[in-house]
C-alpha cells in the first residue's frame, strides 16, 4: 500500500488551489456510484466541491486548503473496492482528519486498483487547520500500520518498519542502504523525470536509457570520459548520434535522429552537468551545428502551394523558351500534356492538403514491463538484489514476460502447469505465491534451488496459503515449507494432488481456508522426524482432526495416529494414506 500526496500546481486562474477540479476529475471516472463516499458532505458528489469551497473560507489565511492523496495497491493483492475504502477511513482516522471534509472515489482498471482522496485541510466548524506537516513519513507511517492490522504485506519505503509492542514504528535505514544508494548514483540507476515520462506518453517513442544499445552507451561514456574540452564531447557524440545539451540547471543527453531524451545523470553520477563543468569548465556550445532532424523547419500547406506554382512557373518558361511559338502539332501536343500535368499536381496537392495527416505511430511496449523498467535496469547492472516483498512482485510480475535462462529444464517443466503459484524470479530460484480466501497475493516464499542444499529465503508476511496443483483434486497433502512441496512435485507420478504450503504460526484466517477445503477431499499430513516438523503436524491433526499421515521416511520417528494407513503413492516412493486394499 502506497500513499502519494499530489502537490497543488501553480496557476495564474487559481484554479490549482480549487476543489472543484479535483473532485470532478476523482468521481467522474467513476460507474458505480457505491464507489464515492462522502464525508461530512450533504447531497451528491456534484455538490461537494461548492460545500468545501464555502468551508475553506472559514479560514482566509489558508492559501491552499485542498489536499489531494492517491492510495495504491499492486495488481498482485486483488483488493476489493471495501478493502480500499476502508484503508482510506483509517487513514483520515490516523492523520485525524475524520472530522473535516473529503471525498473518496474508488478507481479500477482490471485488477489494478487505487483511491483518490480529495480532503478539505480546513475543519467545518471551529475553521483550523489540519497539520500535515511532514506528511511524507507520516503517510508512510499510516500505510505500514494500516496493513500490519489489516494483515497485508508491507510495501518498500523511506524507512525500515519495527513492531514493538505490537504497535508500528518507523526507523530510519542502516548506513548500508545509503552506501547502496551512492554507489546505484553512480551507475546512473535513477529514475525517469517527468520531462522523459511526458515525452514518451505523448510521443510512444519509448525511453532512450532503454533502447541505447550497450556499445553505443559504452562508446557514449568513453568520449566524456577522454574528452578534455567540450568540442572534443560534442564531435564524439555526434558520432554516435547523440548530443549533450544544458537544460535548466542540469543537461540531457538526446538522441538526434529521434528527439528521445534522458538525464546526463542517467549515464552515471560524473557525466551529471555539474561534475561535467568542474572537469571541463564553463560550458560551450559546438562550433559547428550537428544535423538534427527536429531543428527542421516544417514545410507549411502555404509554402507547399508557392514552391508547386514556383516549379509549375519554371516549366512554363522552359516550354516556351524551348518552341519558341511554334503552332505545329507536336508543339501543340507537348503544351497540352504539360498543362493536364500542371492540373493532375494542383489536384493532388489539394486532396494532400485536405485529408487530416496521420498521427505517427507509436512503437508498441508492453505495458506491464514499462512500469516496471527500473527493477529490470537494476537487474541489469550486476548490484546486489535486493529480497524484499516489493521485490518479489516485481520478480513475479516480470517473470511472465521475460523466460529465466537460469531454471534447470525438471524444474521448469514440474512447475510449468502451476504458472498462478510458482514462478521462476529470473535467477533460477522460485517463488511461491500465498493467497488470501479472495485471492489475492499476501507474501511469497522465495525458495534459493541454485544453493546445495535448497534454501528457503526468511517469509515477507504472515497468513495466507500457497496451494499447487488442480483446485478440484479430491486428494490434498499439507506440507510446511516450499522445499518440501517441490520435492513432492517432482516424485509423484499419475494424477498430481493438491499440495498445500502452510507456515509454522497457524492463524485464524489460515484455519478457515484450510477448513473451506475440507468437505469433499481427503487430507494428508507430510509428516517428518524433525522436532519442529512434529509440532507442526500436531497442529495440523488438532485444526483438521480427519487428515491422515504421508510419511516421506519408513524411519520417522513421529507416532501416526491410530486410523493412519500406510499405502504406496503412484510409485513415487511416498506413502497413501488414501487408498484402501
Amino acid at each position: 500500500m502506497l500513499a502519494k500526496a499530489i502537490p497543488n500546481r501553480t496557476s495564474r486562474s487559481g484554479c490549482a488551489h480549487s476543489f472543484r477540479p479535483r473532485v470532478v476529475y476523482a468521481c467522474s471516472k467513476v460507474t458505480d456510484p457505491k464507489a464515492i463516499r462522502l464525508r461530512n458532505l450533504a447531497g451528491t458528489w456534484h455538490d461537494a466541491a461548492a460545500q468545501m469551497d464555502f468551508t475553506a473560507t472559514l479560514n482566509p489565511h489558508l492559501h491552499a486548503p485542498v489536499y489531494h492523496l492517491a492510495l495504491s495497491w499492486s495488481e498482485t493483492e486483488g483488493r476489493t473496492d471495501e478493502e480500499m475504502a476502508t484503508a482510506a477511513e483509517m487513514l483520515l482516522k490516523e492523520i485525524g482528519a475524520q472530522e473535516h471534509q473529503s471525498v473518496m472515489a474508488t478507481h479500477r482498471k482490471n485488477a489494478i486498483g487505487h483511491i483518490h482522496l480529495i480532503l478539505n485541510k480546513t475543519h467545518p466548524i471551529t475553521g483550523s487547520t489540519l497539520n500535515l506537516g511532514n506528511d511524507y513519513a507520516r503517510l508512510e507511517l499510516v500505510c505500514r500500520r494500516i496493513e500490519h492490522a489489516m494483515g497485508w504485506p508491507a510495501d518498500r519505503g523511506r524507512f525500515d518498519v519495527a513492531i514493538v509492542n505490537n504497535e508500528v514504528e518507523l526507523c530510519p535505514k542502516p548506513a548500508g542502504h545509503w552506501a547502496q544508494k551512492t554507489q546505484e548514483r553512480n551507475l546512473g540507476l535513477r529514475p525517469d523525470g517527468a520531462a522523459v515520462r511526458a515525452h514518451h506518453l505523448r510521443t510512444g517513442s519509448g525511453y532512450l536509457l532503454d533502447a541505447m544499445t550497450a556499445n553505443i552507451s559504452d562508446f557514449a561514456k568513453k568520449v566524456m570520459n577522454w574528452a578534455l574540452d567540450w568540442q572534443s564531447v560534442h564531435t564524439g557524440l555526434a558520432r554516435a548520434g547523440l548530443e549533450y545539451v544544458p537544460v535548466r540547471s542540469g543537461a540531457r543527453i538526446r538522441e538526434t535522429t529521434t528527439g528521445r531524451f534522458m538525464a546526463a545523470c542517467q549515464m552515471g553520477s560524473k557525466y551529471s552537468f555539474g561534475n561535467m563543468r568542474k572537469k571541463l569548465g564553463a560550458f560551450v556550445g559546438p562550433r559547428v551545428a550537428t544535423v538534427d532532424a527536429l531543428s527542421v523547419t516544417k514545410v507549411t500547406p502555404m509554402q507547399q502551394v508557392k514552391s508547386l506554382k514556383q516549379a509549375q512557373k519554371t516549366e512554363r518558361v522552359a516550354i516556351r523558351f524551348t518552341l519558341q511559338g511554334a503552332r505545329h502539332l507536336g508543339a501543340q501536343t507537348l503544351r497540352a500534356i504539360m498543362c493536364d500535368g500542371h492540373k493532375s499536381d494542383v489536384n493532388a496537392l489539394k486532396a494532400t492538403l485536405g485529408m487530416p495527416r496521420p498521427r505517427p505511430q507509436p512503437t508498441p511496449i508492453a505495458p506491464d514491463t514499462a512500469r516496471y523498467r527500473q527493477p529490470v535496469r537494476r537487474k541489469l547492472s550486476g548490484l546486489a538484489p535486493q529480497d524484499d516483498h516489493t521485490a518479489r512482485r516485481q520478480d513475479w510480475i516480470l517473470s511472465s514476460h521475460t523466460p529465466d535462462p537460469y531454471a534447470p529444464d525438471i524444474i521448469a517443466s514440474a512447475i510449468a502447469p502451476y504458472h498462478d503459484t510458482i514462478r521462476v524470479d529470473g535467477s533460477g530460484n522460485l517463488l511461491f505465491a500465498k493467497r488470501s480466501a479472495n485471492g489475492g497475493i499476501t507474501g511469497f516464499d522465495r525458495l534459493m534451488t541454485r544453493t546445495d542444499p535448497p534454501a528457503q529465503m526468511p517469509k515477507t508476511s504472515d497468513g495466507g496459503i500457497c496451494a499447487i496443483g488442480p483446485q478440484h483434486a479430491q486428494s490434498c497433502i499439507l506440507v510446511r515449507t516450499p522445499l518440501e512441496a517441490i520435492t513432492l512435485l517432482l516424485q509423484v507420478e499419475g494424477d498430481p494432488p493438491l499440495v498445500i504450503v502452510t507456515d509454522d504460526a497457524i492463524d485464524p484466517n489460515l484455519l478457515n481456508q484450510l477448513r473451506e477445503r475440507v468437505p469433499g477431499r481427503r487430507f494428508a499430513i507430510a509428516s517428518g522426524s524433525e522436532v519442529v516438523q512434529q509440532a507442526w503436524v500436531r497442529k495440523m491433526h488438532s485444526a483438521i482432526s480427519s487428515a491422515k499421515a504421508l510419511q516421506q521416511k519408513p524411519d520417522a520417528a513421529l507416532e501416526q495416529p491410530e486410523d493412519a494407513d500406510v499405502r504406496q503413492i503412484g510409485g513415487a516412493g511416498f506413502d497413501d494414506p488414501f487408498s484402501g486394499p
